[in-house]
């Protein structure tokens, strides 16, 4: 499960990362959006992982 939220959350910085660098100028409101989605990520895997489906 760890490996699966590792391996997602790589992919959401490397897209955020790729986003931010694009921007000019740089804009602030892609962190909370990051973060919503790490956390929407790590509350999907926990949420299947108490269900039994992982």
């Amino acid at each position: 499960m760890w490996t699966r939220f590792l391996v997602l959350s790589v992919g959401v910085a490397a897209v955020v990362g790729s986003y931010w660098n694009a921007a000019d100028p740089p804009t602030p409101w892609i962190f909370p959006l990051a973060l919503g989605g790490l956390l929407f990520i790590l509350g999907t895997l926990l949420w299947k992982r108490r269900a039994g489906k992982i």
